[in-house]
């Protein structure tokens, strides 16, 4: 998010524009939490249906799928792009004189080739720890 507000915004308005980012993306996680505790707790009650799928799993099925060295990859994935972003946000670059006034077309057009990649490799890296550890998701009896 802080690439996102220097890049987009400036550095004039990135400490405002930071918080009430941070603020949002709360307000955001706070509903999709609440609508999935719902959801599940809608099937469990009206359908009778455990709340988690995982408790269909066989006990004897390992989660052999992941791959230690794609995680590893993801890691690498997600440190160099992040190394991008901000030392895009440090660099001359970044400054008015080179991509403009807040929310101008050049400043959009960095901000989809600088920050944007991050999000790649942080979904892989979680779906790597998904498959490697989907056995935390089962519900004991």
């Amino acid at each position: 998010m802080f690439p996102y507000c220097v890049i987009f915004y400036g550095w004039e308005f990135t400490p405002i524009a930071y918080q009430l980012n941070l603020i949002g993306s709360l307000i955001v996680i706070l509903v999709c939490l609440i609508i999935a505790f719902g959801g599940s707790m809608y099937l469990w009650k009206a359908h009778r249906q455990p709340p988690c799928p995982w408790e269909f799993i066989p006990a004897e099925e390992s989660f052999s799928v992941a791959s230690r060295r794609r995680t590893m990859l993801a890691i690498v994935c997600i440190v160099v792009t992040a190394a991008v972003a901000y030392g895009f946000c440090f660099s001359p670059y970044a400054s008015p004189e080179f991509l403009g006034p807040p929310m101008s077309p050049h400043r959009q057009w960095a901000d989809a080739w600088i920050r944007h990649p991050i999000t790649f490799p942080i979904g892989w890296l979680f779906w790597e720890l998904y498959k490697r550890n989907a056995e935390w998701l089962k519900q004991t009896e």
